[in-house]
Protein backbone atom coordinates (compact mmCIF):
# COMPACT_ATOMS: atom_id res chain seq x y z
CA UNK A 1 0.00 0.00 0.00
CA UNK A 2 1.43 3.33 -1.11
CA UNK A 3 0.54 6.36 0.95
CA UNK A 4 1.49 9.74 -0.28
CA UNK A 5 1.19 13.03 1.45
CA UNK A 6 0.39 16.34 -0.11
CA UNK A 7 1.59 19.48 1.55
CA UNK A 8 -0.75 22.40 1.05
CA UNK A 9 0.70 25.86 1.02
CA UNK A 10 -1.86 28.59 1.57
CA UNK A 11 -2.14 31.21 -1.14
CA UNK A 12 -0.76 34.58 -0.10
CA UNK A 13 -1.12 38.06 -1.52
CA UNK A 14 0.74 41.36 -1.46
CA UNK A 15 0.16 45.10 -1.08
CA UNK A 16 2.42 47.83 -2.40
CA UNK A 17 3.26 50.61 -4.85
CA UNK A 18 5.15 53.83 -4.16
CA UNK A 19 5.36 57.39 -2.84
CA UNK A 20 5.86 60.08 -5.49
CA UNK A 21 6.45 63.83 -5.69
CA UNK A 22 3.27 65.29 -7.20
CA UNK A 23 5.11 68.30 -8.67
CA UNK A 24 2.07 69.83 -10.36
CA UNK A 25 -0.24 69.10 -7.39
CA UNK A 26 -2.97 67.48 -9.47
CA UNK A 27 -3.27 64.26 -7.43
CA UNK A 28 -2.19 62.16 -10.42
CA UNK A 29 1.08 60.33 -11.04
CA UNK A 30 2.67 61.76 -14.16
CA UNK A 31 5.50 59.89 -15.88
CA UNK A 32 8.08 62.57 -15.06
CA UNK A 33 7.27 62.79 -11.33
CA UNK A 34 9.95 61.06 -9.23
CA UNK A 35 9.55 58.55 -6.41
CA UNK A 36 10.46 59.58 -2.86
CA UNK A 37 13.05 57.68 -0.80
CA UNK A 38 12.93 57.16 2.98
CA UNK A 39 9.22 57.36 3.81
CA UNK A 40 8.11 54.92 6.53
CA UNK A 41 5.10 52.84 5.50
CA UNK A 42 3.13 50.68 7.93
CA UNK A 43 0.71 47.86 7.15
CA UNK A 44 -2.21 47.66 9.57
CA UNK A 45 -4.60 44.72 9.72
CA UNK A 46 -8.17 45.22 10.85
CA UNK A 47 -8.72 43.04 13.93
CA UNK A 48 -12.29 44.14 14.61
CA UNK A 49 -14.25 46.85 12.78
CA UNK A 50 -12.37 50.13 13.29
CA UNK A 51 -9.48 48.55 15.24
CA UNK A 52 -6.10 47.86 13.69
CA UNK A 53 -2.81 46.21 14.55
CA UNK A 54 0.51 47.03 12.88
CA UNK A 55 1.66 43.82 11.17
CA UNK A 56 4.64 45.15 9.20
CA UNK A 57 6.73 48.28 8.61
CA UNK A 58 9.00 49.17 5.71
CA UNK A 59 10.74 52.21 4.19
CA UNK A 60 10.40 53.37 0.60
CA UNK A 61 13.41 52.66 -1.61
CA UNK A 62 15.30 55.15 -3.78
CA UNK A 63 12.57 55.07 -6.44
CA UNK A 64 9.83 55.46 -3.81
CA UNK A 65 8.69 51.82 -4.02
CA UNK A 66 7.49 49.66 -1.12
CA UNK A 67 6.03 46.15 -0.89
CA UNK A 68 4.38 44.00 1.76
CA UNK A 69 4.64 40.44 0.36
CA UNK A 70 3.31 37.06 1.56
CA UNK A 71 0.15 38.31 3.24
CA UNK A 72 -2.75 36.12 4.33
CA UNK A 73 -6.37 36.95 3.56
CA UNK A 74 -7.66 39.89 5.55
CA UNK A 75 -8.63 43.53 5.61
CA UNK A 76 -5.72 45.96 5.67
CA UNK A 77 -4.90 49.67 5.73
CA UNK A 78 -1.62 51.21 4.56
CA UNK A 79 -0.33 54.09 6.66
CA UNK A 80 2.23 56.54 5.26
CA UNK A 81 4.12 58.15 8.16
CA UNK A 82 3.72 61.90 7.55
CA UNK A 83 6.57 62.68 9.98
CA UNK A 84 9.02 60.99 7.59
CA UNK A 85 8.10 63.07 4.52
CA UNK A 86 10.77 65.52 3.29
CA UNK A 87 10.72 68.96 4.95
CA UNK A 88 7.87 71.24 3.79
CA UNK A 89 6.00 68.36 2.09
CA UNK A 90 2.45 67.16 2.78
CA UNK A 91 0.21 64.54 1.21
CA UNK A 92 -1.56 65.46 -2.03
CA UNK A 93 -5.25 65.17 -2.92
CA UNK A 94 -6.67 61.70 -2.28
CA UNK A 95 -8.53 59.88 -5.08
CA UNK A 96 -8.53 62.90 -7.41
CA UNK A 97 -11.67 63.22 -9.53
CA UNK A 98 -11.33 61.55 -12.92
CA UNK A 99 -7.99 59.88 -12.11
CA UNK A 100 -7.79 56.08 -12.43
CA UNK A 101 -7.02 54.13 -9.25
CA UNK A 102 -3.62 53.09 -10.58
CA UNK A 103 -2.55 56.75 -10.94
CA UNK A 104 -4.17 58.46 -7.95
CA UNK A 105 -3.01 58.98 -4.38
CA UNK A 106 -4.65 56.69 -1.81
CA UNK A 107 -3.37 58.38 1.36
CA UNK A 108 -5.75 60.65 3.24
CA UNK A 109 -3.95 64.00 3.69
CA UNK A 110 -5.08 64.24 7.33
CA UNK A 111 -4.40 60.69 8.59
CA UNK A 112 -1.84 59.38 6.10
CA UNK A 113 -3.94 56.22 5.77
CA UNK A 114 -5.49 54.47 2.80
CA UNK A 115 -9.02 53.18 2.84
CA UNK A 116 -9.76 49.55 3.69
CA UNK A 117 -8.07 47.03 1.40
CA UNK A 118 -9.65 43.57 1.08
CA UNK A 119 -6.95 41.03 0.31
CA UNK A 120 -8.29 37.67 -0.93
CA UNK A 121 -5.43 35.49 -2.26
CA UNK A 122 -7.84 32.91 -3.69
CA UNK A 123 -9.35 35.61 -5.94
CA UNK A 124 -6.89 36.68 -8.67
CA UNK A 125 -8.48 40.15 -8.83
CA UNK A 126 -7.92 40.71 -5.07
CA UNK A 127 -4.68 38.73 -4.52
CA UNK A 128 -2.10 41.44 -5.21
CA UNK A 129 -3.10 45.03 -4.49
CA UNK A 130 -0.20 46.93 -6.06
CA UNK A 131 -1.73 50.38 -6.58
CA UNK A 132 -1.81 51.68 -2.99
CA UNK A 133 0.34 54.78 -3.09
CA UNK A 134 0.81 58.32 -1.86
CA UNK A 135 1.57 61.54 -3.67
CA UNK A 136 3.32 64.33 -1.78
CA UNK A 137 3.47 68.04 -2.55
CA UNK A 138 5.75 70.89 -1.53
CA UNK A 139 3.57 73.03 0.72
CA UNK A 140 5.81 76.07 0.09
CA UNK A 141 5.13 75.94 -3.65
CA UNK A 142 2.01 77.64 -5.10
CA UNK A 143 -0.44 75.16 -6.72
CA UNK A 144 -0.14 76.64 -10.21
CA UNK A 145 3.68 76.49 -10.27
CA UNK A 146 5.73 73.34 -10.88
CA UNK A 147 8.43 73.49 -8.20
CA UNK A 148 11.74 71.88 -8.95
CA UNK A 149 15.03 72.39 -7.14
CA UNK A 150 17.38 74.90 -8.79
CA UNK A 151 20.93 75.98 -8.11
CA UNK A 152 21.85 79.66 -8.18
CA UNK A 153 25.42 80.70 -8.92
CA UNK A 154 26.73 84.15 -8.38
CA UNK A 155 28.89 85.34 -11.27
CA UNK A 156 31.06 88.43 -10.95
Amino acid sequence: MLISSVECTPLLGSIGDFVWNDQNKDGQQDSNEPGVDGVIVRLLQETTPGNYTVVSTTVTSGDGAYLFPSLPEGTYVVEFDKTTLPANFTLTTVNALGVTSSLDSDADPLTGRSGLIALVPTNPALRDRLTIDAGIVNSDCPPTVKCIPIAIKRIR
